[in-house]
Parts: structure tokens; C-alpha cells; sequence
């Protein structure tokens, strides 16, 4: 099984990155892999978060987005 990075590695990551650093310095600063960084600004730009929230997830895969559900929401409220 592979293993993962700690959560505070992960945070070093973001703040590094929002400080506006680019991504080959962050590789060079904390010794870890392009992919590794890519993934990790790449899950934190898409879902503010740093842990893969669907990750062990049971059931289908959802095809409708937060801001369709909350429109989809609203209109049920309003019939």
C-alpha cells in the first residue's frame, strides 16, 4: 500500500504556494516530486482542502455539482 505525506507537509505546500512561490522552488524547498506538489495545488485550488474528500467514498460517483444541487434546492423550495 502506498504511503501518503503528512497533513502539515501538505500545509507547507499551500502556504508556499499562496506566498506565490513556483512550483520547482517548492519542489527544491521540501525535497518531494513535481507530481506530489501538482496534485496537492490541484486538490486544494479544486475543493479547499488538502485530503481527497471523496476518497473511500461508497456509491456512485455524484454528476451533479454543489451549485446545481443548491439551484435544483431552491426550485423545489419555490413549487
Amino acid at each position: 500500500m502506498p504511503w501518503e505525506f503528512s497533513e502539515d507537509l501538505y500545509w507547507c505546500i499551500i502556504y508556499l504556494y499562496t506566498e506565490g512561490l513556483p512550483t520547482t522552488e517548492i519542489v527544491n524547498t521540501l525535497h518531494m516530486s513535481k507530481g506530489v506538489v501538482n496534485k496537492i495545488k490541484k486538490r486544494y485550488n479544486r475543493w479547499g482542502c488538502i485530503k481527497n474528500p471523496f476518497k473511500d467514498v461508497p456509491g456512485r460517483r455524484k454528476l451533479l455539482g454543489r451549485k446545481v444541487l443548491a439551484i435544483l434546492k431552491n426550485l423545489v423550495k419555490e413549487k
